[in-house]
């Protein structure tokens, strides 16, 4: 009897060691449960981050085709609207050049007129100048004609 007892004892305390175990068992169960419910939810999470991921991944592809082709089609109108400038600026040059050649005419022509003028003008004078000159002379024979015909009427007269 004691020694069953010893058993009933021992047996007691396995039983007691057993449902512990049985306790702890039970509760890592439910926490591996929780685990993988969790893990499932991320993994499910990760699922749509990826795919979330590659949406993007193909939006930012088309938006870097969108501008690349913007880019170009911006390249395609400068490139002809920076010719077009350059040509505009030759041409501007040119006709700021016949300008200044032309004014440089003007300028040469008007210096030509005025030296012509003062010419006429000092060709003026001195016509002026001799034709008084001769018209004094004419006077001065006329008058000297003048006596010589009255002498010669007087000497006509005398007679």
């Amino acid at each position: 009897v004691a020694r069953a007892h010893t058993v009933v004892v021992e047996a007691t305390g396995v039983l007691t060691d057993i449902e512990s175990e049985k306790t702890k068992y039970e509760g890592l169960a439910t926490e591996i449960k929780d685990k993988t419910s969790a893990m499932d939810a991320l993994t499910a999470q990760t699922a749509d981050l990826e795919d979330q991921i590659q949406d993007c991944t193909k939006q930012i592809a088309r938006v870097e085709e969108s501008i690349d082709h913007t880019r170009k089609q911006g390249r395609t109108k400068l490139d002809p609207a920076q010719e077009e400038l350059d040509r505009a600026q030759q041409e501007l040059l040119l006709v700021e050049k016949g300008r200044r050649d032309g004014m440089a005419r003007v300028e040469a022509s008007e210096a030509e007129v005025r030296a012509l003028e003062a010419e006429i003008e000092r060709d003026g004078r001195e016509a002026a100048a001799e034709i008084a000159e001769m018209v004094e002379e004419y006077r001065s024979m006329e008058a000297v004609a003048l006596q010589h015909d009255r002498a010669l009427m007087q000497s006509i007269g005398a007679c």
